[in-house]
């Protein structure tokens, strides 16, 4: 199992401010070797285009941010969001990029792709999750 790292999104979520985090976490060095990403969707509605995942592919492809990044995986709710998950898994296929990306409707499956046991991570989470409400 490598390292992973988690993110979280809530609410309205914009390409821009994906985009934004991807940025902001390929220069933070605790995360600099992670190998794996879990993303949690599922409280999120993300507002894209076909466009939107294109010009992000694109970005992910030239910009290379987290290179060390091997498979995402990410746990969506809404069947919008589920789509345009697919599309970027599909386009970033198609566009040679040597990033593996998922989308998955469980947390579950999600874990269990990226071959992290997924009774630590529930407890990472619910520890992240606790510890950003007292925040």
């Amino acid at each position: 199992m490598g390292s992973f790292w988690f993110t979280r999104y809530r609410g309205h979520v914009t390409v821009e401010e994906l985009w934004a985090v991807v940025a902001a976490r390929s220069s933070d060095p605790s995360i600099a070797s992670a190998t794996l990403h879990l993303i949690d969707m599922e409280e999120a509605e993300i507002t894209v285009t076909s466009a939107d995942v294109q010009a992000y592919v694109d970005f992910l492809r030239t910009t290379s941010p987290l290179p060390s990044v091997e498979r995402t995986a990410s746990v969506v709710s809404r069947d919008l969001t589920y789509g345009f998950s697919r599309m970027l898994e599909l386009s970033l296929e198609a566009k040679g990029v040597e990033r593996t990306v998922r989308p998955f409707r469980t947390l579950a499956d999600a874990v269990a792709w990226l071959g992290v046991d997924e009774v630590s991570t529930r407890s990472f989470l619910e520890d992240l999750w606790c510890a950003t409400r007292r925040a």
